[in-house]
């Protein structure tokens, strides 16, 4: 059976917990980056693959600095993003990093929305590979 695929990426759910950086090391020792979510259907599609209700590392970064600016470990554009209520927050101002899914809640009409959490935390993660089609 092949790895996943939604349009035209292909994903890897990786159910050992590591560090945010840790996990965007192993996914660009396969080509690829923590997952970038882009759409509410590809948010729903990554959800699907992890665990219910375990949160688990997409590839969001904040930029508190600059106002919680969000960026995609694989460059990709930020015109989407679906927070739980009061989220991004920064609490305790150690939170740059962005999982999908809950940590200490039982909210389950939230259950697949992003947190910022702490990049050293260690989750479950999602690699996330896209290729390009080309004309024949």
């Amino acid at each position: 059976m092949g790895k996943p695929t939604f349009g035209t990426s292909v994903y890897q759910a990786n159910p050992e917990p590591l560090s945010f950086f840790d996990a965007e090391d192993v996914c660009q020792a396969q080509s690829s980056h923590l997952t970038s979510v882009l759409s509410m259907e590809e948010n729903a599609f990554i959800y699907s693959l992890g665990s219910p209700l375990q949160a688990t590392w997409v590839g969001g970064q904040l930029d508190h600095a600059a106002g919680s600016n969000l960026s995609w470990t694989d460059g990709s554009s930020t015109n989407f993003t679906l927070w739980m209520p009061n989220e991004p927050n920064n609490y305790l101002g150690t939170e740059a990093c962005v999982a999908q899914g809950l940590l200490r809640s039982n909210r389950l009409e939230v259950a697949s929305h992003w947190n910022d959490v702490q990049c050293a935390s260690r989750l479950p993660y999602v690699c996330k590979t896209t290729y390009t089609r080309t004309a024949i």
